[in-house]
């Protein structure tokens, strides 16, 4: 353990009877290391119940009220195409849907240039099927695509990007977050597909990145550029308004109390920047735009936070806007119910390419046909990631139907917020809806629990995928025997904020406070694959291996995502430091995934401690090849180590400086680079290093560190500053409290100080530097005595610690027990020739005992270290030499 000298609040304080000056020096312990791992015409005005708006928000955008894009197929015959995907976006929070507490100038334009509808269905509140509805024309039980992360588009399916394709059309991706990566297959008919994120600017906890719209942009406005000459079709994601909401500067301020309308502000920024790059290359007057969005979000609403669980409107509901120049309509709105899945037939048949085969969508060139038309809404996540009942429902422009234990109805003309469920009421009606739904699906609803993932997911995948989404109808409108054995969500979404909390607590390294949540939720949900593994991961972190064993193999058992469950178990016993096991788990884990990064980061450490560099290299090569920046930092750090131990240090400095450059705020790369800085004297920069991680993404430990090493500088302020954080975040680590105490005794605020200090020997009674510092605190009350007691334990519990006995010395000479004085400091200089300080205070001992020719003889050693020590040459003065 690093060590420091510091001048303690009992240093060269007049301790002992005989007027001799005998300080008490503290120690200050270092920080362990962190663990890896619109025209003319009739115009109207939306109401409430016709947008299903609050009461009060009126739409101010006016167009002419149509009921399709009044357009013959085939009038944009070799038009562009540039479909924008704004993930997580609600209608009604967009201006020109009415909310007037945002600008969203670009997208309104958009509208005021094209066709406007104002009731679109994603058939799922889920990223991954929802852009695969959009690219397909299908519903997720026909493209195969039921949730994030597990599923992989269905082969055979042709998506949008294939049909233009194979008509001569350039087509290109750039996506904005790991969701939508080519391993789930929406790759298919991209010629390009940009989902390359390692150089995102938002690396996360779980070490993936999300790319801002202002990077999507750079990559889509090139990909433009370089097929101007072509017909193309771009597909642009945008991820920004999914949760957690963190809007860049200047939307973060102007947008303080609803960030997440800021994010949606700044997307629109960049809608006008794409659009201003079509300008400039002038083929904005031959480029069809849609503006749209896979999903909602519910804010609250029913009491969930975000999306995937419900399918409601708040979900449900997204914006869709055709926007061209003439001759396509301007200034248009289409009230009736539409979805996604219209998008794919509509595009193909404006440009007059032949149509998908038998798909779901609709074009809507088309007049609609007589009656009201019925979509199908799913949500399986549920299901797959809690064991509740999935969701599947019917939605028509009047009514919707939801199949789940306790069935809903709702009527969204009367009920646009869908609060008063009709169900009792009207069961009539939810029969035939009912009927409508198993019509739809070609198969009895409560098969749908049968659905399970087509393909593995890893433990990062699931981590990165802020929610995850999995379609699994359920029962009939009467609750059959194998719905009455699942949970309804209904009545577990109060349980799942708990197990939400209890997961940003751990974000935060807050894994005490998290576990006690996490019990919590099990307890209500007891048979839970995802708080199964998050319980693993608290105890992991806590210590507690074998109960992590123990939630991680019920979670592999429970059957979902059973990569993510092995690489947990594999973390586990490299902790228990069984290697071997782990080496197991991580290939079962790999068995599942051979793109797993977490379990090749795995792996490769293994590898590397078991002396097979060939192995480790390939094993971190292949994660930053697979990992699309998921914890590239850390694998950048593997690919160090095995440099550096193989000889090649300027490989490895490279490699180190790349993993720093990738993941700045990672707090396992600012740990290692740190201690290299600190290693190198550099102590600036190790404190620069620490500080952006712990601006970013701070953990106890980083914080303890950085705590250290700002009082090395004597900067105990700032390391007041940044020890209250790590205690804030971890109130139960003693190593913490005894920094902080630390550094408030040296400034002078003993009383803080000792509470600190006191505490930190209550969570650890073996706490070497916080007894030490104890029994300072004794001594300079003079209470030699009870400190020489603290001092013995703590030498007792750290022998080799030079400053534990330099200070337990110290105390023993104050209570004139010169001989065991002597004998400690003699130990000290042997475990540091270099500490010119204890020789000049065995010269002190030496002299109380008569030794003065051996006092001497010490004096001279002091010097000899450091010439200019003025407390020896003072005692040598005094002793006539």
């Amino acid at each position: 353990m690093g060590r420091r000298e510091s001048t303690g609040p009992g240093d060269d304080a007049d301790q002992g009877a005989s007027n001799r000056i005998l300080g008490v020096a503290a120690i200050v312990l270092s920080a362990a290391i962190v663990a890896l791992l619109i025209g003319g015409g009739v115009y109207w005005w939306m109401t409430p119940s016709e947008t299903g708006l609050p009461a009060g928000q009126f739409v101010e955008f006016t167009g002419t009220l149509v009921d399709r894009i009044e357009l013959n197929a085939g009038s944009l015959k070799d038009w562009n195409v540039l479909l924008i995907s704004s993930d997580t976006t609600r209608a009604d929070r967009i201006a020109c849907y009415g909310n007037r507490q945002i600008q969203t100038p670009a997208i309104d334009g958009l509208a005021r240039q094209g066709v406007l509808f104002t009731q679109a269905i994603t058939p799922v509140p889920i990223t991954l099927p929802g852009h695969a509805s959009m690219l397909t024309g299908l519903d997720p039980p026909r493209h195969g695509v039921r949730s994030n992360g597990l599923f992989r588009l269905r082969e055979g399916v042709e998506t949008l990007a294939s049909r233009l394709g194979a008509n001569g059309y350039a087509t290109g991706a750039v996506i904005g977050a790991f969701v939508l990566d080519a391993k789930f297959g929406l790759n298919r008919g991209f010629a390009s597909y940009d989902d390359d994120l390692s150089g995102g600017e938002s690396p996360t906890i779980y070490g993936y990145r999300e790319r801002r719209a202002g990077s999507v942009n750079e990559a889509a406005i090139a990909w433009i550029r370089q097929h101007a000459k072509e017909k193309f079709f771009c597909f642009v994601h945008y991820f920004d308004p999914h949760f957690p909401y963190t809007p860049p500067p200047p939307w973060d301020q102007q947008y303080a109390q609803n960030p997440y309308d800021g994010e949606i502000a700044y997307v629109d920024s960049q809608v006008a920047r794409l659009m201003a790059a079509l300008d400039e290359l002038d083929m904005r007057g031959r480029t069809l735009v849609i503006f749209t969005s896979d999903h909602g979000e519910s804010l609250g609403e029913h009491g969930e936070r975000t999306h995937a669980v419900f399918i409601y409107d708040a979900t449900q509901r997204v914006p869709l806007i055709f926007s061209a120049p003439p001759p396509f309509p301007q200034n248009r709105i289409v009230k009736r119910q539409v979805g996604t899945v219209d998008i794919a037939p509509t595009v193909l048949a404006v440009l007059g390419v032949p149509p998908l085969e038998r798909p779901d969508g609709i074009s809507l060139l088309a007049p609609p046909e007589a009656g009201l038309r019925s979509m199908y809404i799913e949500s399986i996540y549920p299901k797959l990631s809690h064991h509740w009942a999935p969701l599947l429902g019917v939605r028509r422009a009047d009514y919707k139907f939801i199949h789940a234990p306790k069935p809903e109805l709702y009527d969204l003309r009367a009920d646009p917020h869908e609060l008063n469920n009709l169900y009792d009421a009207n069961r009539a009606l939810a029969a035939q809806m009912y009927d409508k739904l198993r019509e739809m699906l070609g198969a009895d609803p409560e098969t749908a629990a049968d659905v399970q993932g087509n393909l593995p997911v890893d433990e990062k995948t699931r981590a990165i995928l802020s929610s995850i989404g999995y379609v699994v109808p359920t029962t009939a409108p009467r609750a059959s025997t194998r719905t009455a054995a699942l949970l309804d969500p209904k009545d577990m979404i109060q349980a799942q904020l708990i197990l939400l909390k209890a997961q940003e607590l751990i974000g935060n390294g807050q894994y005490r406070e998290a576990e006690q949540l996490v019990r919590e939720f099990l307890a209500i949900s007891p048979n839970d694959p995802e708080g199964a593994q998050t319980a693993g991961r608290i105890y992991r972190h806590l210590g507690r291996l074998d109960e992590a064993l123990k939630w991680y193999g019920k979670s592999a058992r429970l059957g979902h995502e059973p990569a993510e469950a092995w690489a947990g178990i594999g973390g586990t016993y490299v902790l228990k430091k069984d290697l071997t096991k782990a080496a197991e788990a991580y290939k079962t884990a790999l068995k599942i995934d051979p793109r797993n990064p977490s379990a090749l980061i795995g792996i490769g450490c293994i590898y590397a401690e078991w002396d097979r560099p060939v192995e480790a290299m390939k094993a971190f090569q292949d994660a930053l090849s697979y990992g699309r920046g998921i914890n590239a930092g850390v694998a950048y750090l593997g690919v160090s180590n095995v440099h550096r131990k193989a000889g090649r240090t300027a490989e490895a400095d490279a490699a180190l400086a790349k993993a720093i450059e990738v993941d700045p705020g990672n707090p396992a790369v600012a740990k290692v680079a740190a201690s290299f800085s600190e290693g190198a004297g550099n102590a600036d920069r190790a404190i620069e290093q620490l500080r952006k991680a712990a601006d970013t993404w701070p953990t106890t430990d980083n914080l303890c560190q950085l705590g250290r090493l700002l009082m090395d500088q004597k900067r105990y302020q700032d390391a007041v500053t940044y020890l209250r954080k790590g205690v804030a975040l971890d109130p139960h680590q003693a190593d913490l409290h005894y920094q902080l105490g630390t550094a408030l005794l040296e400034l002078k605020q003993a009383e803080q100080g000792a509470i600190h200090i006191s505490k930190a020997m209550e969570l650890d009674p073996n706490h070497s530097g916080a007894l030490s510092q104890a029994g300072i605190l004794f001594a300079k009350a003079g209470r030699f005595k009870e400190g020489e007691r603290l001092l013995k334990r703590a030498v007792e519990n750290d022998p080799n610690s030079f400053l534990v006995r330099y200070n337990y010395a110290l105390i023993l000479a104050n209570l004139g027990q010169f001989d065991q004085a002597a004998q400690q400091l003699r130990k000290c200089i042997e475990l540091n020739p270099d500490y010119a300080k204890a020789f000049c205070k065995l010269g002190l001992v030496l002299a109380e005992q008569g030794k003065q020719a051996e006092a001497i003889e010490q004096y001279r050693k002091a010097l000899k270290i450091d010439p200019k020590n003025a407390e020896a040459n003072a005692l040598l003065k005094a002793a006539g030499q």
